[in-house]
């Protein structure tokens, strides 16, 4: 038998102290509670990216807190959305395997997942996002850059000054935004933002639960951007993304209402941000339907529905959902259509 059925216990057996993070549809913290059912089974994955589990573990040793090591691991799930617990297996095997003695230190077990086919590199955004995170939970202060970034979302260095404000420092300040000033500064900034920081700056912000500050103003920001006659798909989907995980329900829903209803709607771009990063929004019937006739009539041809189908399907709580839009008698024939090749296909 298996002395180490799980991450985990893999951990804990190696003295260590450990957090989990989604690190696919969002940076968020995976209470230990919540994922040891995932291990054993118990529940879906919550956040599946492309019908995989993408996770960033921080672990250190008790004995040595100083100390920090990690592991960025990527699993698949089954049909269900469960982890596939044989891939899982395979991944401690070769740990158990590589060290020759389960009571390995937490260090020799972060030097062998470097060369695990299950061990991914995250992008830029993501990796800002999980040191800044990381640092908050281990109550450490934010990196040196953060004081830089506060400076520049406050306008005292001059907005067009951007080139020189560290990723890293945007990452702090999004994933405090409890801390005293933080929210109102970032707020504040969001009107007057170049696209370039202001993209960047939405990267971070779609990992938080946004406070009425910021929504509202990131709303305003695009209403204000679908208006203009130079305004930039880039944009749009930037300050769409940033707007998914809002506190306000409402300001999301009137945000991508008014997404869709632009001359803008079916850009690939703008639909798989949705999917992607604010897809609690599409809970609401209404909206719903309508992203999918976008989707179905999407400038990217017929192969976005079915990519993107294919990934919201497998989000606890959606699958329902999307049949039930499925067969609404409203639909239109082109969504008809992109349905009954989406089943074709499937069952072919």
């Amino acid at each position: 038998m298996n002395p180490f059925p799980t991450l985990g216990g893999l951990l804990e057996q190696a003295n260590a102290r450990y957090a989990v993070f989604d690190l696919g549809r969002r940076v968020v913290r995976i209470s230990q509670s919540r994922f040891r059912r995932i291990e054993r089974g118990e529940i879906p994955y919550p956040l599946p990216l492309q019908q995989q589990a993408w996770l960033g573990i921080l672990f250190w040793d008790r004995a040595k807190p100083e100390q920090h090591f990690v592991w960025f691991l990527r699993f698949p799930l089954d049909e269900l959305g469960g982890l596939q617990a044989a891939a899982r297996d395979e991944f401690l095997e070769s740990v158990l395997r590589a060290l020759g003695n389960p009571q390995g230190t937490p260090r020799n077990i972060q030097e062998l997942q470097q060369e695990s086919p299950y061990a991914f590199k995250p992008r830029e955004e993501r990796l800002a996002a999980f040191h800044a995170k990381a640092l908050a939970e281990l109550k450490q202060p934010p990196s040196r850059y953060c004081d830089h970034a506060r400076a520049y979302l406050a306008g005292t260095l001059g907005y067009d000054q951007w080139a020189f404000v560290g990723l890293q420092g945007l990452a702090d300040m999004a994933a405090r935004l409890g801390d005293p000033g933080h929210s109102e500064c970032v707020a504040a900034a969001i009107p007057h933002l170049p696209l370039e920081p202001l993209s960047r700056l939405c990267q971070l912000l779609e990992n938080e639960p946004l406070p009425s500050t910021i929504g509202v103003q990131l709303c305003a920001r695009l209403l204000g951007t679908l208006a203009c006659e130079k305004a930039s798909i880039a944009e749009i989907s930037a300050l769409v993304r940033a707007i998914g995980n809002t506190c306000r329900g409402d300001v999301r829903h009137r945000m991508i209402t008014a997404a869709l209803e632009s001359r803008w709607g079916a850009e690939a771009d703008l639909l798989v941000a949705i999917a992607g990063r604010a897809w609690e929004a599409l809970e609401d019937e209404v909206l719903r339907l309508r992203y999918l006739e976008a989707l179905a009539g999407s400038t990217a041809g017929g192969e976005l529905f079915p990519m993107v189908m294919r990934d919201l399907l497998f989000v606890p709580g959606m699958r329902a959902l999307l049949l039930e839009s499925f067969r609404n008698p409203a639909r239109s024939p082109d969504l008809a259509a992109a349905i009954g090749a989406l089943m074709q296909g499937v069952g072919g």
